[in-house]
């Protein structure tokens, strides 16, 4: 897909809490790319349990780590045809507890498309590794791609970047869906 940046529309404020563009819903294409392992108020505020973003997995994001509800918010306004792709902390992919039972969910329901790994030190103010997933509510089979994308960078200065090969490669692999 080739949107251009004219056609996005940020808003400022509490994503979990006070979501905006609740009128412009459900979305075709959702980008996401929110803090690592934040704080939001989980289970500590029990009308979350309720709410319809959050709901259909059973239980909450941990309260010291939001990054399962970021997701689970995108994938809500997500489109029946639709696709969402999501920078995360890797953690996402083996922490226990609650975290283990919104995996859970996720393939249950077939939502998962592909989780693709990223080189370390690519982002601004923090060197670790990341993630991406990709989700999908209308998906043709039950697969679940994952790319070890890992090497795939450029060294520039003391940060790692995706050069245009890099992506081209990551792409690739990506609608090959080749093992």
């Amino acid at each position: 897909m080739n949107i251009n940046f004219t056609n996005f529309n940020i808003a400022l404020g509490d994503t979990l809490l006070e979501p905006k563009h609740g009128d412009s819903e459900p979305f075709d294409v959702i980008v996401s790319n929110p803090p690592f392992s934040t704080k939001w108020e989980g289970k500590d505020n029990p009308l979350l349990i309720n709410d319809e973003r959050f709901a259909p997995a059973g239980v909450l994001a941990p309260s010291s780590k939001a990054d399962f509800a970021f997701l689970l918010h995108g994938l809500s306004w997500l489109s029946p045809s639709g696709i969402m792709a999501i920078v995360m902390f890797p953690g996402v992919c083996y922490r226990g507890g609650a975290e283990r039972q919104i995996r859970k969910y996720l393939i249950d329901n077939n939502f998962i498309d592909s989780v693709i790994t990223l080189p370390p030190n690519l982002f601004f103010g923090n060197s670790i590794s990341a993630c991406i997933i990709v989700l999908k509510k209308n998906k043709p089979d039950t697969s679940v791609l994952f790319i070890n994308g890992s090497e795939e960078y450029a060294k520039a200065t003391n940060k790692n970047k995706l050069s245009p090969q890099n992506i081209d490669n990551l792409l690739k692999f990506y609608t090959q869906r080749a093992d």
